[in-house]
C-alpha cells in the first residue's frame, strides 16, 4: 500500500471530481472504471472507492489514458470485500458493483451500458491475443480461427519473486485493455445511437 496524491494531499475520490455534466472526461473515466472492474469482483464498489490519480503515480497505468489525452487514471481502492469469480456471491456482488458505477455515471450525464450489457462486458473471457480480434471468429489466411490464440501464464518462479507484482502480472497478463477499450467504446456508441 502506498500514498496516492500530490504534495501531501490525497487523490480525490471519483465523487469529488468537478467536471461539467456530460463531459467526455466522464466517459473516459467510465471506460477506465469498466476496464478495471473486469479484473476482480470488488464487492463494495462506488464513487467512494474509486480514486482519480495522475497516471505517472500508477504502477500499472492504463496506456489508453495517455493516448486519449487524459493525464488521469482511475484506481480502485478498499478491497476488503473483494471476492474471486468462483465465490458463491460473486455474481450478486458484481451486479451491485456495476449498478453503483452505472448510477453514478448516469448522474454525470453520459451514456452508459445497460446493466445486462455491462455484466456481459465485464464477465467476458479476456482476449489473449496481442491485437484486437475484430474477426468474430472468422478464419484467417492460414485457416486458423483467431479465437484459438493463447499466451502462457506466468511461471511459478516469476510470481513468487515478488508476490505483489507477481499477483498483478497474473491477473493482468491475459487482458488486452486496448482491445477491450475499443469494444467498450463501440458498445457505448451503439447504445447512444439506439436510444435515439
Amino acid at each position: 500500500m502506498r500514498f496516492l496524491g500530490e504534495d501531501g494531499w490525497p487523490a480525490p475520490q471519483l465523487r469529488e471530481v468537478d467536471l461539467n455534466r456530460g463531459s467526455r472526461k466522464w466517459t473516459t473515466l467510465y471506460c477506465q472504471t469498466m476496464l478495471a472492474v473486469r479484473r476482480l469482483v470488488h464487492g463494495d464498489l462506488s464513487e467512494y472507492n474509486i480514486l482519480i490519480v495522475p497516471s505517472w503515480q500508477v504502477e500499472n497505468a492504463d496506456d489508453s489514458s495517455s493516448s486519449n489525452g487524459s493525464e488521469l487514471q482511475v484506481v480502485l481502492i478498499d478491497f476488503g470485500q473483494a471476492v474471486e469469480v468462483g465465490h458463491p456471491l460473486s455474481q450478486e456482488l458484481l451486479e451491485r458493483d456495476l449498478n453503483m458505477v452505472r448510477l453514478f455515471f448516469v448522474k454525470q450525464g453520459i451514456s452508459t451500458l445497460p446493466q445486462t450489457r455491462a455484466l456481459e462486458f465485464v464477465s467476458a473471457t479476456p482476449q489473449l491475443s496481442q491485437t484486437p480480434d475484430l474477426s468474430d471468429g472468422e478464419e484467417d489466411s492460414d485457416g486458423e480461427s483467431e479465437h484459438h490464440q493463447s499466451r502462457e501464464a506466468p511461471t511459478e518462479d516469476a510470481t513468487s519473486q515478488d508476490k505483489t507484482k507477481g499477483w498483478r502480472r497474473a491477473i493482468l497478463s491475459g487482458w488486452d485493455d486496448d482491445a477491450h477499450l475499443v469494444q467498450l467504446q463501440t458498445l457505448l456508441y451503439n447504445e447512444a445511437h439506439d436510444e435515439k
